[in-house]
């Protein structure tokens, strides 16, 4: 694993889908441009706590302080671009919270972090929830290898 500067990253910025959260079935109302966004702003609020925040076919992404100083850099390597999230809480967090309330950075300075998830692969989301599941060109293929390819430095 990656130790890291205990910085206060805060703020994210984007070369990529945006500026909403977007997925593999849910990202042409989306275009690709620059995006800048607090990393609290980056998390929705949905009625049960979820994975979220998701953003597709990213080039670069950085995190900085409210300063945009000490920037942590990721620039997708090659021709594949990433997919990123930026979030004040893991996915652990989100699961084993049933409401806003239960998450503990939640208006807690003193707990605050941000958790940088890079994919390579993300699921589409389909409409399983009344209609159907994710279409098979939006899925994720079990037999196949991905690669994800980036440099990450600190500036």
């Amino acid at each position: 694993m990656l130790k890291l500067p205990r910085v206060a990253y805060d703020q994210v910025k984007w070369y990529g889908r945006g500026p909403w959260e977007n997925y593999p079935d849910r990202k042409q109302s989306c275009p690709i441009g620059w995006y800048e966004s607090s990393v609290e702003n980056q998390f929705t609020h949905y009625p049960r706590p979820q994975d979220n925040g998701n953003h597709e076919d990213c080039s670069y992404i950085e995190l900085t302080n409210k300063n945009g100083k000490n920037a942590l850099q990721v620039v997708a390597a090659g021709d594949t671009p990433l997919s990123f999230s930026a979030l004040p809480y893991t996915v652990a967090d989100l699961y084993a919270a049933r409401h806003d309330f239960e998450l503990k950075q939640l208006g807690n300075p003193n707990l605050r972090y941000t958790c940088l998830s890079l994919d390579c692969a993300v699921l589409g989301l389909g409409n399983s929830s009344c209609g159907p599941g994710v279409l098979k060109k939006y899925s994720i293929d079990k037999t196949k290898t991905y690669t994800l390819h980036f440099k990450m430095r600190i500036l």
